[in-house]
């Protein structure tokens, strides 16, 4: 009940002796205010007993959407207790764990969460030092998860074995559509797995691997899967300024540059600090002016279309009971 867990949470401030303005914020999360949607305990060191705690408070919680627990020294024994609070939760849809220790046991414990929890949209748990061991549980979630849209894995040392399980996951899902792989350490062959998961996946709009190990064999990979991939629209592959030898080349870029013939809908495309030749970057640049033009021209045809479609005494309707949406759709024609 309400009051058994209150009483437990009680005595789990009481015994850690926690700050008078994180107790207050525990009491009033279990306490279901309705006015408390958002909580943000940035950088509080609170460690996996306050961790504990604020599982224990979200357990009788009904209001929360978004939770920010980065960089507060959060190991695999407060994942779990998070975990375990996910599995029962249904309204917290935002989560960020960024920058803690949670390492691939407290991975584990997240990605058993998300088989059951379907509320959830973003998850960020980038800097948690969760290896391909962590990427390949959180990956098997995902083939049954149907709620995550945003995943951040960056900075989380994971390789080529990580970015393939993951891409194996990217096959079968069909909701994520924002994924950070940032500052990992996938090369060539994780880059081969990531495009054969693009030449078949449907919903990825975003993908950032940037910083990573990346050179021509993997940006030829990519490529290919970009001649075939028609719903990704924005592409992050920048390289390291410091470290020259994981760079993409010429041979690479050239590659990109005629996937870029077949492709009209990718329209950001950053290859910053790689080792690519000034007449390559501009025709690379030129072809996503075009597909952004090209957007922007289909974009106006479909409002085009819209107006012509709705009646003089509807649109009339839409103007006075719904002027933003006017504005919107309607004011250009």
């Amino acid at each position: 009940s309400v009051s058994d867990s209150n009483s437990t949470l009680e005595q789990i401030i009481i015994k850690n002796k926690f700050s008078y303005s994180f107790s207050d914020q525990l009491r009033r999360l279990a306490s279901n205010y309705s006015t408390l949607t958002e909580l943000n305990l940035y950088n509080n060191k609170i460690g996996d007993t306050g961790a504990t705690a604020i599982a224990q408070a979200l357990s009788s919680n009904s209001s929360l959407t978004t939770l920010n627990l980065s960089r507060n020294r959060i190991g695999p024994t407060g994942a779990a207790s998070i975990s375990q609070a996910l599995s029962s939760n249904s309204t917290l849809t935002i989560l960020y764990l960024c920058n803690n220790h949670i390492t691939a046991t407290g991975a584990a414990s997240i990605a058993q969460a998300l088989s059951f929890n379907s509320s959830l949209i973003t998850l960020d748990l980038s800097g948690n030092q969760i290896g391909d061991i962590g990427a390949a549980s959180i990956a098997q979630a995902l083939s049954s998860n149907s709620s995550l849209i945003t995943l951040d894995l960056s900075n989380n040392k994971i390789g080529d074995t990580g970015a393939a399980v993951i891409s194996q996951a990217l096959s079968t899902n069909s909701t994520l559509t924002t994924l950070d792989l940032d500052e990992n350490q996938i090369g060539d062959i994780g880059a081969v797995a990531i495009a054969h998961a693009l030449s078949s996946n449907s919903t990825l709009t975003e993908l950032t691997i940037s910083y990573n190990e990346i050179r021509d064999t993997g940006a030829a990979a990519l490529a290919q899967a970009l001649s075939y991939n028609s719903t990704l629209t924005a592409l992050d592959l920048s390289a390291s300024l410091f470290d020259k030898g994981d760079q993409i080349g010429d041979t690479g870029a050239a590659a990109i540059l005629r996937a870029l013939s077949f492709n009209s809908t990718l329209t950001t495309l950053n290859l910053y600090y790689n080792g690519i030749s000034y007449s390559l970057e501009e025709s690379i640049r030129k072809y996503m002016e075009t597909n952004k033009h090209n957007k922007i021209m289909r974009a106006k045809n479909l409002q085009q279309l819209c107006c012509s479609s709705i009646s003089f005494a509807d649109r009339n309707i839409l103007e006075i009971d719904f002027p933003s949406y006017y504005t919107l759709y309607f004011s250009a024609s």
